[in-house]
């Protein structure tokens, strides 16, 4: 109950942080389906997109699972807006400050030792939150170009974390910490590709429910 009420909590915030930065803007907007994210690049301290509104989403991910209303694992969704709203990684990088109500919804979810999902740069919130967990955002190196943000492999090793170099298909599981993450859009590569990691991220996620 504890954890639900917790979740709900932070639902409700997030509305409340999208609504008004939505009011912040000026000129004609596109029409957006509600809950939808953004897919950009990102990753780098002030980097690409570091000045543009990104949609955010934090999934509860209680859907046919266990009892109604009762969530067995949490997913969040990456997306720039992880880096501005859930964090301050856009500006801050590694020396970041977590949403007090993001970490104490990471920490329920821990503590109850319930899995966690995530993907694209929300990894980062795991690095933070969760000292010596491992992670992974893709690979160390710019590898062929489509690594363009593999210094923040670099930062998670910095706050005290072990990185996983992974391929954009494939997602990694701390089994101490019940933690699954893959890179998403932290890799430049075909929709499809991002589409079979984050696949493999949910399936395993699953699998520790």
């Amino acid at each position: 109950a504890c954890t639900r009420r917790r979740i709900r909590a932070l639902l409700l915030a997030l509305r409340g942080v999208s609504s008004q930065a939505s009011g912040a803007r000026s000129g004609p907007q596109r029409s957006r389906r509600p809950g939808s994210c953004d897919r950009a690049r990102h990753g780098e301290a002030g980097g690409p997109g570091a000045g543009r509104l990104r949609g955010v989403r934090w999934q509860r991910g209680a859907r046919g699972l266990g009892r109604p209303g009762s969530p067995q694992q949490g997913r969040g969704a990456g997306g720039f807006g992880v880096a501005k709203n859930l964090c301050s990684w856009a500006v801050d990088g590694k020396n970041c400050t977590v949403n007090e109500l993001v970490k104490s919804t990471l920490q329920a979810f821990h503590s109850a030792k319930k899995p966690i999902g995530l993907c694209c740069i929300s990894p980062v919130l795991a690095a933070k939150v969760f000292p010596g967990c491992e992670v992974t955002v893709g690979q160390d190196k710019n590898v062929d170009g489509r690594f363009p943000d593999a210094e923040t492999a670099s930062a998670i090793v910095e706050l005290g974390c072990k990185h996983i170099c992974k391929d954009v298909a494939e997602s990694h599981v701390d089994a101490t910490n019940k933690i699954v993450t893959t890179c998403a859009f932290m890799c430049k590569a075909p929709l499809h590709e991002i589409f079979d990691g984050i696949g493999t991220m949910v399936a395993e996620v699953l699998k520790l429910s």
